[in-house]
């Protein structure tokens, strides 16, 4: 009987628990790092688990390994991932539960870990705010039949780990290579051209694919111009770890038997100097000779991607006559007017027709219609103001629809429209 009443006092009793648990933040960061450069940023916890299993307290109603919440000033979107097979613990970081990986013990504490890659914008200082932590605790506890393990004075605790700064240094000025688009880290670059036979005017693609640690999916797309050959357009997907870029071409001489050697630069980080890199040449014969009139359009001058829009009409309008100064003329056995034409080709490319159709206003190719001055070009040839300003904005609005740009549907009138008028000139 006596040992029945002990047993059922001590069931009674508050269980007692430690003091509240010691946690400890650190931020692992290098000290210094180049502008463009890559940093990782780790993140530890230490603690010792059974301390604060003892005495920690349900601080969410969501189960996880541990009560415990991280706010990460710095850390945007989730941490890095974890090994497969590593032992992780979940707790809230920035409200989401994420796992963080357990590495080896630290003088008897446990050491999670979570990871981040941060790319600084700016040279100078790159601040990494004190990470903080919360969790609930108490110091003593009761066993309930019903509610089980019960806090009798839960409390609140809170703290920090210390503050970092990583010194972001910019890029030397001196030898850096004019083609340098920002990569940095280290890379190599492979080329391809398809088809690998085309005659001048025709259109390929070349196609650069990009590997390597670093800044991979960040820097420029890489602007090329080599020798021969005019760049109509590009299309970057910026996927890891293969970079692919893809340029439409098409010759501007015959009798070449090779694609030349591209350059690639880029500054490696260990050792603090620009790198040139460079792709083999290609076999890629080109047969045929040069129009009469070049297409060249200066990117940088306009502010809209004509290059890239160039070569969306240069392979579709190759068929039509060039040189041919549009004027109404009747059909029969010299075939159909620019206009006639126009109508044929306008329901089944667009684009196609009328950047045809102008080039016969324009005496010139049909390639070199997609320019940046087409309103003026326009009204040289006598085409009144108004209407030289619609044609011009048609065009880019066409063109730039193919490589992304938006269409507002009702192209097709505008351009009826816009032929129409021109043939009443």
């Amino acid at each position: 009987m006596i040992r029945a009443l002990i047993v059922l006092v001590l069931l009674a009793a508050p269980v007692l628990a430690a003091d509240a648990p010691e946690v400890h933040l650190e931020i692992d960061a290098p000290a210094e790092c180049w502008l463009g450069e890559e940093v990782p940023v780790a993140l530890r916890v230490l603690l010792d688990l059974k301390a604060f299993e003892a005495a920690s307290v349900r601080l969410f109603p969501r189960a996880m390994d541990l009560q415990l919440k991280l706010v990460v000033p710095w850390a945007e979107g989730e941490p890095g991932p974890v090994p497969d097979g590593a032992e992780t613990l979940s707790l809230v970081l920035n409200d989401a539960v994420v796992p963080l990986r357990r590495l080896a013990d630290r003088d008897g504490r446990a050491v999670l870990e979570a990871t981040w890659t941060l790319l600084p914008e700016r040279a100078g200082s790159l601040e990494l705010a004190a990470p903080e932590f919360t969790f609930a605790w108490a110091t003593e506890f009761e066993d309930d039949f019903v509610s089980g393990r019960r806090p009798l004075d839960r409390r609140e605790a809170a703290g920090a780990g210390e503050a970092r700064a990583v010194n972001v240094r910019a890029l030397p000025e001196d030898g850096r290579p004019a083609g340098f688009f920002g990569a940095v880290g280290r890379f190599i670059v492979l080329a391809t051209v398809e088809p690998g036979a085309v005659a001048v005017g025709d259109e390929f693609t070349l196609t650069l694919r990009i590997e390597g640690a670093g800044n991979l999916e960040r820097f420029d797309t890489p602007t090329i111009s080599p020798d021969g050959f005019h760049v109509l357009g590009r299309i970057d997907d910026r996927a890891s770890p293969t970079r692919t870029i893809r340029y439409d071409l098409s010759a501007t001489r015959g009798g070449l038997e090779a694609f030349p050697s591209l350059p690639f630069h880029f500054f490696d980080p260990e050792t603090g100097q620009y790198v040139t890199g460079a792709t083999a040449p290609i076999t890629l014969v080109v047969t045929g000779s040069a129009p009469e009139e070049a297409f060249a359009v200066d990117e940088e001058e306009s502010g809209f991607p004509w290059p890239v829009v160039a070569g969306v009409v240069a392979a579709l309008i190759a068929v039509l006559v060039l040189g041919v100064r549009m004027r109404r003329k009747p059909a029969g056995p010299e075939g159909p007017t620019p206009a006639e034409l126009f109508r044929e080709q306008a329901e089944i490319d667009l684009t196609k027709a009328l950047t045809a159709y102008l080039a016969t206003v324009l005496s010139c190719a049909p390639a070199a219609v997609i320019s940046p001055d087409l309103a003026e070009r326009l009204r040289a040839v006598g085409v009144e103001r108004a209407l030289a300003e619609r044609a011009g904005t048609l065009v880019a609005d066409l063109v730039g629809a193919r490589y992304g740009g938006e269409a507002d549907g009702d192209e097709l009138r505008r351009g009826t429209e816009l032929v129409d008028e021109l043939e009443l000139r």
